[in-house]
């Protein structure tokens, strides 16, 4: 096992000068922006995700079954997708 003995990273901060400390708290501020924004690409591509999904379901149900029930499909799709008034 390996015993760190560094000193803790809130202790380095204090003994930074006045530009190393500024240059620190900017990119610390941009990491934390740029943490933000993945976690927004992250719930953009979820969100990709999912309605490729529905795609697919809607496709499987207007692709297969007896032609009644695709029939049923393509009217509810049709319903479903009009503008609402």
């Amino acid at each position: 096992m390996v015993e760190d003995r560094r000193p803790p990273a809130w202790e380095w901060t204090t003994e930074l000068e006045g530009r190393e400390r500024d240059e620190l708290i900017a990119l610390r501020a941009e990491r934390d922006e740029l943490l933000a924004r993945v976690d927004e690409l992250h719930v953009a591509a979820q969100k990709a995700h999912d309605r490729e999904q529905a795609l697919r379901r809607v496709v499987r149900e207007l692709s297969s079954g007896p032609w009644w029930s695709r029939l049923a499909a393509g009217r509810r799709v049709r319903l479903r997708s009009r503008p609402a008034r």
